[in-house]
């Protein structure tokens, strides 16, 4: 993980209970640069200050949702490059197709383990 343990990540989760698992399974496994946004408006307030290296987000949330906040993102030179890994309990391929297409870098589908989100990431800090 040596690659992955020097970036900055945006966690963007609208249920505390899946965000404090996501960011303890990060620290966990080493990386300590994270912040936290509990919807999309938070996280985009978070992106203009922080230019986080990757954007983990869920698709449903208040306010601001994943897809929202992907295009509004994707609008933006400044930050239409940041890796985005989409989080999201649907199973639709529809859903898939669209924020693939919108530029999403990759998915985790919910419920995932530790050993998934890890992979994922690694895979996803490798290109950058």
């Amino acid at each position: 993980m040596e690659k992955l343990d020097k970036l900055s990540l945006l966690v963007v989760e609208d249920s505390n209970a899946i965000r404090n698992l996501i960011v303890s399974i990060l620290k966990k496994n080493g990386i300590g640069k994270i912040t936290q946004a509990s919807d999309g408006k938070q996280a985009l307030d978070a992106v203009t200050v922080l230019r986080p290296d990757l954007i983990i987000s869920d698709l449903e949330m208040p306010r601001m949702n994943g897809v929202e906040l992907l295009g509004t993102l994707q609008k933006n030179p400044e930050f239409k490059n940041i890796p985005f890994v989409v989080l999201t309990s649907k199973t639709q391929d529809a859903t898939f197709k669209k924020i693939m297409k919108m530029g999403a870098t990759d998915f985790i589908r919910k419920p995932f383990g530790e050993e998934e989100l890890m992979v994922k990431l690694k895979s996803v800090a490798e290109w950058l």
